[in-house]
């Protein structure tokens, strides 16, 4: 598993927030599915991975096919709240996680999901009626 995430490491370093073609954009989603599959749940791994990530070393494609540091990507999520807020929120103002990536690897790395970060509030300029 080390060597798998010194790999996502180097691809990250290597790209430098340029555009990923297809083929690149599979590899580095193939290799996520492999640390995902090789890393077992609550495990020293795991423990290595996540503090790797919160010093900004691992790396995870976004929605616009760039590798982005995982600590500043959101988590889509699945279901209704979901595709709701996501109708509200400005998408230039969020970095969400390619949706090709697994949710337990996002756990894994600590991104937060939009349900659990967005909060919608009621406009009080705006009647309700």
């Amino acid at each position: 598993t080390a060597d798998l995430v010194a790999l996502l490491v180097e691809s990250g370093a290597k790209l430098k927030g340029r555009r990923m073609n297809v083929n690149e954009q599979r590899a580095v989603l193939r290799l996520v599915e492999c640390i995902v599959a090789a890393t077992p749940p609550a495990g020293q791994e795991e423990r290595t991975i996540r503090q790797a990530a919160r010093r900004g070393e691992i790396f995870l494609p976004d929605c616009s096919s760039r590798l982005a540091v995982c600590s500043s990507c959101i988590h889509c999520g699945r279901g209704v709240q979901t595709s709701r807020l996501l109708a509200r929120i400005d998408p230039l103002k969020v970095r969400l996680v390619h949706p090709s990536v697994p949710e337990r690897m996002c756990a894994m790395l600590g991104v937060p999901s939009l349900e659990r970060i967005a909060v919608e509030q009621l406009d009080d300029t705006r009647p309700l009626l």
